[in-house]
């Protein structure tokens, strides 16, 4: 599968309540990768829905990894035939007060701060 992958750069993605940004497969039954967010910068996801990661044969999938910094505001996680958000051992992700978890294997991995 695909996944989208942040490792230096930064990520702004920043939807609206009426218009969300949506990171999905394309295919439900194939599932996709995720994405990894592992830069030390500030990155964004607000107003965001993170679905349908993993698959039958690869289960594990997640739907956002972060090893670096992430603001998750009104967002969403659904769906996840693995974690919805796993946040690595020193990584800093905040706003999680304001996030919709359903419907995935395991929802929050790891801290997140509101």
């Amino acid at each position: 599968g695909s996944r989208l992958v942040v490792p230096y750069g930064t990520i702004e993605a920043v939807g609206t309540a009426e218009a969300p940004i949506t990171f999905t497969a394309s295919d439900n039954a194939q599932g996709w990768d995720g994405v990894l967010v592992g830069s030390s910068v500030p990155n964004r996801l607000e107003h965001v829905i993170v679905s349908h990661t993993g698959s039958e044969t690869e289960p594990s999938k997640v739907g956002v990894e972060v090893t670096g910094q992430l603001s998750v505001l009104n967002s969403q996680f659904v769906n996840n035939r693995g974690t919805g958000l796993k946040v690595g051992g020193s990584a800093v992700v905040n706003g999680c007060s304001t996030v919709l978890f359903e419907g995935n294997a395991v929802d929050l991995e790891g801290t997140c701060a509101d």
